[in-house]
């Protein structure tokens, strides 16, 4: 759920997504000495009231209710009311600690369908360049209830990247692309033992060791591009997915062995 979308990554709607944890960290973000914005920690001062005025209600209207039903349904609203309200405390506290950037949230169900039909009418591109002229480079937005973090500068990108998995981040793939990937994949781990299994990759990704395997992965792809052009004919799915089979086999034992790729 990161879209790469010009200069913006958005960190829960793009195919790679990382959530940020709200946890303290010694790395200092780049953009942790910015002023606040202190419309978005009014909005959570406002709602609060709002949600405040609601509860207040619910119980006046519980205690004059004189149906059981009548008095359930406005005591859940008001119950309703007090976990927003709790919700609301804890994202301005976040706010005051700098954990959560700036960024308007809004209110629910409304934020949702104005986001949807922000999406629909292509009108996304133009909504989150309006945010990062109001809020810079790195802000808060709130989709389907949860709180997302759009990232559009090149220090901001860096200090995630430097950061990746390290108890500030963690993968969170799509079910459908952690299905592909399989459940012992290395892109589907997180901390110390996707560390371990990081550490016992590198060598090969090392440059010495890419460099080897780099002619072997240049000359099948010559030797299938040769043999695609010369058949004349329409290459299916199929053939590519025998390519991707053969460039492993180039990269991992230096040749292609047709006969165990046939098997």
């Amino acid at each position: 759920s990161f879209i790469k979308s010009g200069p913006f990554l958005n960190l829960s709607l793009e195919l790679y997504c990382i959530k940020i944890m709200c946890r303290p960290h010694h790395g200092r973000h780049p953009s942790s000495s910015a002023p606040m914005i202190w419309s978005s920690l009014v909005e959570h001062i406002i709602k609060t009231i709002l949600y405040t005025l609601f509860v207040i209600h619910s119980v006046q209207s519980a205690l004059r209710s004189s149906t059981a039903f009548s008095c359930a349904i406005n005591s859940l609203i008001g119950l309703f009311a007090l976990w927003m309200i709790k919700g609301e405390v804890d994202l301005a506290i976040k706010r005051i600690r700098r954990k959560l950037p700036p960024g308007y949230l809004g209110f629910p169900v409304y934020r949702e369908i104005k986001l949807l039909r922000t999406i629909t009418s292509g009108g996304i591109q133009h909504a989150l360049s309006n945010a990062r002229r109001n809020y810079g480079t790195l802000f808060a937005q709130s989709f389907l209830g949860g709180v997302n973090i759009v990232l559009g500068g090149q220090d901001d990108l860096m200090w995630l990247f430097n950061n990746d998995r390290k108890a500030l981040t963690e993968i969170a793939w799509p079910p459908n692309i952690a299905m592909l990937l399989g459940p012992g994949a290395v892109a589907n781990q997180s901390g110390k033992y996707h560390r371990t299994l990081r550490r016992l990759m590198e060598p090969y990704f090392a440059p010495k060791f890419v460099t080897n395997y780099l002619s072997s992965m240049d000359r099948t792809t010559m030797e299938e591009l040769d043999r695609w052009s010369s058949s004349g004919e329409f290459q299916s799915s199929e053939v590519f997915k025998m390519y991707a089979l053969k460039l492993f086999y180039a990269s991992s034992f230096g040749r292609v062995d047709e006969d165990v790729i046939v098997t």
